[in-house]
């Protein structure tokens, strides 16, 4: 992440060197809100709860003082919980002893890296210090990790009359991936433009299935049916973002 880091500052500052004094700012930006989005399917659910880990690095180049150019590096975790229900499960097997009247819970987390490119607009609102922003562009997004349910291959199903089930996990990932993102925002410049803060919030939309889950149902060895969970990399946050001019 640090040579990533280092290997756009350059660039982004060899550039801006050979097209003139233009303005190039640094900068973070940490979500206070993000939700992600997964699908399913058969009868495994999504969970109420959603969480996510959005931090990073941007470096912004002004070209005149409506456009400019962003770029970065994020981390951004996408975390959900799932859970599932006995479905078709015949009544002799009933009752088992597992939490929640029968439902399995498990928790999904992708740990990835995004590299973004975006085209920012920036109109002013109040004299040259509040500006409204937009941005649109696209990001990579790298996976690194995947975690789910203890990554533990399989957990067992407790049922009465000696019958014996699990549920058996499997994960594919795929390890680079495009999104589309479009956001808006407000800015505040002051300490005479050298420090920008503001808030934003983006939606980002994928095309390609980043990360499935696989979810087989076992009971007294035999396969009853099989459920999947999946991302295509979508979200939406709100972001504060922290700029300091460094050229």
């Amino acid at each position: 992440m640090k040579k990533a880091a280092v290997i756009i500052f350059i660039i982004f500052t060899r550039y801006s060197i050979l097209f003139g004094q233009k303005q190039v700012y640094l900068g973070t930006e940490i979500k206070f809100f993000a939700h992600n989005f997964f699908s399913r399917k058969d009868d495994l659910r999504p969970g109420y709860h959603t969480a996510s880990r959005h931090r990073g690095i941007n470096i912004s180049y002004q070209l005149n003082n409506t456009f400019g150019i962003e770029t970065g590096f994020i981390y951004h975790t996408y975390t959900n919980t799932f859970g599932n229900l006995f479905a078709g499960v015949a009544d002799s097997l009933l009752p088992y002893d597992w939490g929640f009247d029968g439902r399995l819970h498990g928790t999904f987390s992708l740990n990835t890296f995004l590299i973004p490119l975006r085209l920012s607009y920036q109109y002013p609102l109040y004299k040259q210090q509040l500006f409204f922003t937009s941005t649109i562009g696209g990001s990579m997004v790298i996976s690194k990790s995947i975690y789910y349910s203890g990554n533990s291959p399989s957990v067992p199903i407790y049922l009465q009359n000696g019958n014996s089930g699990e549920f058996k996990f499997s994960s594919r990932v795929n390890p680079i991936a495009p999104l589309i993102q479009a956001g808006v925002g407000l800015e505040f410049k002051f300490w005479k433009d050298r420090l920008v803060s503001g808030i934003r919030c983006n939606y980002y939309a994928g095309f390609k299935q980043l990360a499935e889950i696989k979810v087989e149902k076992w009971i007294n060895h035999q396969l009853l049916n099989t459920n999947s969970y999946f991302t295509k990399g979508g979200f939406a946050s709100a972001e504060f973002v922290l700029k300091y001019k460094i050229h």
